[in-house]
């Protein structure tokens, strides 16, 4: 359900419920009608929804935003990417892991200072991340996916584990 959708069903069940609290309860509740209609009236001149906000907070998407896809890649296939050169292969983990083994023309981007800004933007090629076993990656693409909207990116299975237990080849700096 997207925000458009929440808001309504929540103001429409807040006026329902209200109604019946009016009816069999107090006519003091009928107030609470008046004030998510005056509200929905206030949004339509000023575009401010105080639900709105809150809903963006539990990121729920508006209606029409186009969201993100995270997806994962087995090592045979970003090995492929990789030797068409149709991938931006990103290394998640920390500069000493990286030093000690890492993926061929791989990007060291600490998953800590991981953000849309600091990705090269190619829309030609895949945006790959990985890590030692995958939960790194996982989390740069959830944090990456949300400032990206639109954009497909990619966690390694397995991180770069998986790599190495395929006998794919690495560098050490």
């Amino acid at each position: 359900m997207n925000m458009n959708r929440f808001v309504f069903a929540f103001a429409g069940s807040v006026i329902m419920i209200s109604l019946v609290l009016g009816y069999f309860v107090s006519p003091y509740w009928l107030l609470l009608t008046g004030f998510v209609g005056l509200n929905m009236f206030q949004v339509a001149f000023t575009g401010f929804c105080p639900m709105a906000t809150i809903l963006k907070k539990f990121d729920v998407k508006a209606r029409g935003t186009k969201m993100s896809n995270i997806k994962t890649v087995d090592c045979e296939t970003l090995k492929k990417w990789i030797d068409n050169d149709d991938a931006i292969v990103i290394d998640v983990r920390e500069a000493h892991e990286y030093d000690a083994a890492h993926i061929k023309g791989a990007i060291l981007i600490p998953v800590g200072t991981c953000t849309a800004q600091s990705i090269p933007h190619n829309p030609d090629k895949k945006v790959v991340f990985h890590c030692k076993a995958g939960i790194r990656g996982g989390n740069a693409c959830q944090v990456c996916a949300k400032a990206m909207p639109g954009k497909t990116v990619y966690n390694l299975e397995g991180g770069l584990d998986a790599w190495v237990a395929k006998g794919l080849p690495i560098e050490t700096t």
